[in-house]
């Protein structure tokens, strides 16, 4: 992987200012242990800005006659890089289908290692080709 980074307003001691080669690996997991349920796993890890991320969630299949049945539960998401983290615990609706696009939100709380709280919301879509 390449990165370049142009900071504005320049910052010469940011290890993350010009060009960087480096790896990044990722690992996606979707399971239902039964007809009913499901548990998602995400993760990404970088060797350029030490950054890294992972998100977990598990949902309870609702809404099978009105949706042909998505997916409602917990999630729990985690972000850093070179000392900064960010966290957030929340709620997805995960598996709704309109033709050939599927959508996922979610919605919750977020708090980061800079003390800043707040709300956040996510929304995902994935379209097959």
């Amino acid at each position: 992987m390449f990165q370049k980074h142009h900071l504005s307003p320049d910052d010469p001691a940011n290890r993350l200012r010009g060009n960087s080669f480096g790896l990044r690996a990722a690992f996606d997991l979707w399971y239902e242990p039964t007809l009913d349920t499901l548990v998602v796993v995400d993760v990404s890890l970088s060797s350029i800005a030490t950054s890294n991320s992972a998100r977990i969630g598990y949902g309870w299949r609702v809404f099978e006659d009105m949706l042909g049945g998505v997916y409602v539960g917990p999630e729990v998401q985690y972000s850093g890089s070179d000392g900064y983290r960010h966290l957030r615990a929340g709620a997805h609706i995960t598996s709704m289908k309109t033709d050939d696009v599927e959508w996922s939100a979610a919605a919750g709380w977020a708090n980061d290692s800079k003390g800043r709280v707040g709300p956040y919301l996510r929304l995902n879509v994935l379209k097959r080709l």
